[in-house]
């Protein structure tokens, strides 16, 4: 009898186990993604992808989130370039939907919009500043 009992005791603490483990994973996954942290990750995807390939799509897209014709010239003219220095959250503009980031392309900083529409982080302005 007292061996049921000792089974059954090491079957319930893998159960707590395996819940607190579930658990842990659940939560990192809610911080990462509707937190905030993923953030930069996204902003550094999406400014890669349209620096990458100059496709129609990519630079219509560049088009749109360029501030001005200055900055869209200097994105469509830098193949192959990667976001470089980038800041941390720098502040939200007014509206908490909104992050601003600094970065660097090519050696010249790079100031970011990103906005937060429907749990995900979207590249909404990009300028590219004098030297």
């Amino acid at each position: 009898m007292p061996r049921k009992r000792l089974n059954k005791s090491k079957h319930r603490t893998f159960k707590m186990t395996l819940l607190i483990l579930l658990s842990i994973i659940v939560l990192g996954i809610f911080l990462f993604f509707y937190m905030g942290y993923n953030v930069k990750y996204d902003l550094r995807v999406q400014i890669d992808s349209l620096l990458a390939s100059h496709t129609e799509k990519h630079l219509r897209r560049l088009n749109t989130i360029s501030v001005n014709r200055e900055t869209f010239c200097f994105l469509k003219n830098s193949p192959d370039s990667k976001i470089g220095d980038l800041s941390d959250f720098q502040g939200n503009l007014g509206d908490s939907s909104d992050g601003y980031y600094t970065g660097a392309i090519n050696g010249r900083t790079t100031g970011i919009i990103m906005t937060k529409e429907n749990y995900h982080w979207q590249l909404t302005s990009i300028q590219i500043y004098k030297k």
